[in-house]
């Protein structure tokens, strides 16, 4: 019986700390680390918040926070899940019977 982890051998897995901590301090270039979509929405929503923030004498700022501590989570969880994905329990393969 051969046991094979799926993804594959040698496949690095991601850490959800580092990822959380790279978001935190680099934002959505932090998040390139787990997920680039994510970080392509949080940059996004990042930089709508930025331009509103000049235009309600800093409201959006304060949304920008709020957005920047989301992905903090969303890089964390991203990570998670991606080494759910690729080691999701072993998959057996039987040799046929015939």
């Amino acid at each position: 019986m051969n046991i094979v982890v799926a993804g594959g051998p040698g496949r690095p897995l991601k850490s959800p700390v580092l990822a959380a901590v790279l978001a935190f301090f680099l934002g959505p270039i932090g998040m390139l680390y787990s997920t680039i979509p994510g970080a392509a929405t949080i940059f996004g929503v990042n930089l709508f918040c930025f331009v509103l923030g000049f235009l309600s004498a800093g409201l959006g700022w304060i949304l920008m926070f709020f957005s920047w501590m989301a992905g903090v989570v969303w890089a964390g969880v991203a990570a998670n899940n991606y080494n759910q994905r690729y080691t999701a329990g072993p998959v057996q393969h039987y040799a046929p019977r015939y």
